[in-house]
């Protein structure tokens, strides 16, 4: 059976270990160390209580296999109390050592990174925390109460929210709750400030920087008043509402100043995001049964406690931290892009003429080092990118802005300023709002277009022909909502910018084909109970 080989650590095998429990054998070894509530008893062993618990915590399977992978002489019930005394043995004598904020508050200034230090310019003595409430969904309940105070109106399902607080280096301060589906983020964090004295004692005035949501944006001012310094991504419902423009088009995008500044939080605050995925990947604390919920707090302090106990500092750009941070510093300087006059200008006509991708071989090479570091800061956009590909592939259309334009309304003379450089305009389709349109219009059917989206957004490149390097790329804009970016760039930009400059001439794959082939065509006429499945196809082991 697979948990009788623990009762001797000494005799599995690593890859064994890494399998059942995902610690290697020192790392396990090392974890039980601390369990001293946990003897070994004539029909287990310490290890063998441990590593059900950890693989139960992992796997999330059901008791009942969990009883036959143990022994044949092992029942349900004995499985269950195996892991009650597991999970009481680990939250009293491991818990304490990793997870909490008893440790003073030198410990927690260690853990900042060199990424926030720098884009926020923070002194030695001022502590950062990053805050935000995650979810487990549960299952419905005949107890009316509970399950009012379970249903989630943004979710749409039943839920308890855990909330955590972290270091801007993953290290994870404490995770709090569980709070009713119905207290929204600010009321929960207020609670916390004022009823967790260890968090307070840390936190001190002037000298404590907090990286919020948006979900508690509501809250920000009363931190404010609370004398820490506070931020928060900006967007479009934060605005002043007092102040007008007349701009109708600034009206409907953030603006330059808005994008740079929700990046320079965004950018140190993703963190706490990747923190609530790995917690995802126990997948005993998601979609639980409700006979869970007396335990399930302690399951989530435990499953934090354990990230914190293998711990490696996480900086988005690895090395590269210190110089991309440096570099988005001088960017950030930036206020203005000097392509927004184009937001406003129609496409195919004599001045913007429509062409072939294939036509644009003069587009700078790009490699994923320079698409990652010095164009999008940060590896988020450019894996989004490949999404829209085939999109961009199918509707093989592209734009070019005449120079003649740019001299005779806007006396701009490219050729002047930057030698050898074009403006490409690219309509790469939204990924949200993906209706197609019921009848092409005359033009697009002149066009030969294979884009029908009614929504799709146009982006403008100014680059220098056969350029290297980012210095190739001289400026971008897209129509979208967050399409001024100066900092970084939108999703549909890093599509086009990486189409054109990484991808396009080389043999990528379209992920997810198969995919759109499961479903019936409507507008064929075929008989509706007919399979799609291809018998003759070797079965793959995955699908993408």
């Amino acid at each position: 059976m697979v948990f009788d080989s623990f009762k001797d650590i000494n005799e599995i095998e690593n890859s064994f270990c890494m399998k059942i429990t995902g610690w290697s054998k020192k790392d396990f070894s090392r974890f039980c160390s601390f369990i001293i509530s946990l003897n070994d008893t004539g029909g287990r062993a310490k290890e063998q209580i441990v590593a059900l618990y950890r693989y139960w915590l992992r796997k999330g399977v059901d008791q009942t296999s969990l009883s036959m992978m143990f022994n044949n002489n092992t029942s349900q019930n004995k499985i269950s109390h195996y892991l009650s005394q597991a999970r009481v043995a680990i939250y009293k004598d491991f818990v304490p050592y990793f997870l909490g904020s008893k440790k003073g508050k030198s410990f927690f200034l260690a853990h900042k990174t060199a990424t926030i230090v720098e884009l926020h310019e923070m002194k030695k003595d001022v502590i950062v925390i990053i805050v935000d409430g995650t979810y487990c969904r549960c299952e419905k309940s005949s107890n009316n109460q509970f399950q009012y105070v379970t249903y989630s109106e943004q979710k749409k399902d039943s839920l308890i929210k855990p909330f955590l607080v972290c270091c801007p280096d993953g290290w994870i301060i404490d995770c709090y709750g569980p709070f009713k589906a119905n207290n929204n983020d600010a009321k929960i964090f207020d609670y916390i400030l004022t009823n967790d004295i260890d968090l307070s004692n840390i936190l001190e005035k002037d000298k404590t920087t907090i990286l919020l949501d948006r979900g508690i944006n509501n809250y920000f001012n009363l931190l404010i008043e609370l004398k820490f310094k506070a931020k928060i991504p900006t967007c479009k419902q934060l605005e002043n509402k007092t102040e007008s423009n007349s701009d109708q088009e600034e009206t409907k995008q953030l603006t330059i100043k808005q994008t740079t500044e929700s990046r320079l939080v965004t950018k140190c605050r993703y963190i706490i995001e990747r923190i609530n995925g790995m917690l995802k990947n126990f997948k005993s604390l998601d979609n639980i049964r409700n006979t869970q919920i007396g335990h399930i707090q302690i399951d989530y302090r435990i499953a934090c406690a354990m990230l914190n106990f293998t711990h490696i500092p996480c900086v988005s750009d690895g090395d590269y931290s210190q110089q991309v941070a440096e570099k988005m510093k001088i960017r950030a300087e930036i206020t203005e892009n000097r392509l927004e006059f184009l937001l406003n200008k129609p496409l195919n006509t004599k001045p913007i003429q429509a062409v072939e991708h294939e036509t644009i071989i003069d587009f700078p090479e790009l490699t994923e080092d320079v698409l990652k570091n010095d164009i999008f800061f940060g590896s988020f956009q450019f894996k989004e990118s490949f999404s829209y590909f085939e999109d961009l592939t199918k509707g093989n259309k592209a734009f070019l802005v005449s120079n003649d334009l740019l001299k005779k309304k806007e006396n701009i003379d490219l050729d002047a300023e930057y030698p050898n450089s074009k403006i490409v305009v690219l309509e790469v389709p939204s990924r949200h709002r993906r209706s197609e349109k019921n009848k092409l219009s005359k033009k697009d059917k002149k066009l030969n277009r294979a884009t029908t989206f009614k929504n799709s957004y146009k982006v403008f490149i100014h680059y220098i022909q056969k350029g290297c390097g980012p210095e190739a790329i001289l400026g971008y804009i897209c129509n979208c909502m967050s399409g001024r970016k100066i900092l970084w760039s939108c999703v549909h930009v890093a599509a086009a910018i990486t189409y054109l400059g990484f991808a396009k001439n080389k043999n990528f794959k379209i992920k997810g084909q198969r995919l759109k082939e499961v479903f019936k065509d409507t507008k064929e006429g075929k008989k509706p109970n007919d399979t799609k499945y291809d018998f003759d196809r070797e079965p793959s082991n995955s699908v993408k």
